[in-house]
């Protein structure tokens, strides 16, 4: 699929290289969320301006350049011996502190789509997917693992992605089967779609049944 987070302006391919995806899928605020998204988006405008002036502002100034990259060189020392002695704190540390200024907006996904006269293609990505397709999507991965029958209650799927520091090779440590991205959302797509009553009920047609307890 393409992918467009709540964040993104792009949307973002989560499919084999080889492969263009035909359908798109958004992510959306929840009803109700109006209050938290009014912060969040306030916060993600603030830490894009204080990025902004630190990685670029401070180059084109002539005047406070030097004297305030003086000024902060001792905390980039710090967060330098940090990043190569304890890269993990140091990303959860700044991740949280980027989230206390931007808190997480709670989201839905809009992956299900009403047209049923279009044909998804490449060159025309449709948004969403029809019932049938999500029915087939679902049955033809529930196949292919092997995962027929036995249910447990419980069903987990995992999207991998990793963090990297500086890294030009960032992709080559994600998942390769989006594009070098994280799965993630993935993931989360074929939950929502699995839930569905409607995609349930086609399911069986196909020859498979999920508990109503799963």
């Amino acid at each position: 699929m393409n992918y467009k987070g709540l964040d993104d302006s792009n949307v973002t391919p989560l499919f084999t290289v080889v492969v263009t995806p035909a359908h798109e899928v958004q992510e959306a605020p929840r009803a109700g969320s109006d209050k938290t998204l009014v912060g969040h988006n306030r916060g993600r405008k603030l830490n894009q301006w204080l990025a902004n002036r630190l990685h670029h502002g401070l180059r084109r100034n002539l005047l406070i350049s030097h004297a305030l990259i003086d000024a902060i060189s001792p905390l980039t020392l710090i967060g330098l011996v940090a990043k190569s002695l304890l890269p993990l704190p140091q990303h959860s540390l700044l991740t949280g502190v980027a989230r206390m200024i931007s808190p997480e907006a709670k989201t839905q996904l809009k992956f299900t789509s009403t047209d049923n006269a279009t044909i998804a293609s490449p060159e025309r990505p449709k948004l969403g997917f029809t019932d049938n397709v999500q029915a087939d999507r679902v049955a033809g991965l529930l196949r292919n693992t092997g995962l027929t029958y036995g249910f447990s209650e419980l069903v987990v799927l995992m999207g991998h992605g990793s963090i990297s520091q500086n890294n030009p090779l960032l992709a080559a440590y994600d998942c390769g089967a989006c594009s070098g991205r994280h799965g993630g959302p993935n993931a989360r797509v074929f939950a929502a779609m699995a839930n569905r009553p409607e995609i349930r009920k086609r399911l069986v047609e196909r020859g498979i049944s999920i508990p109503s307890d799963t």
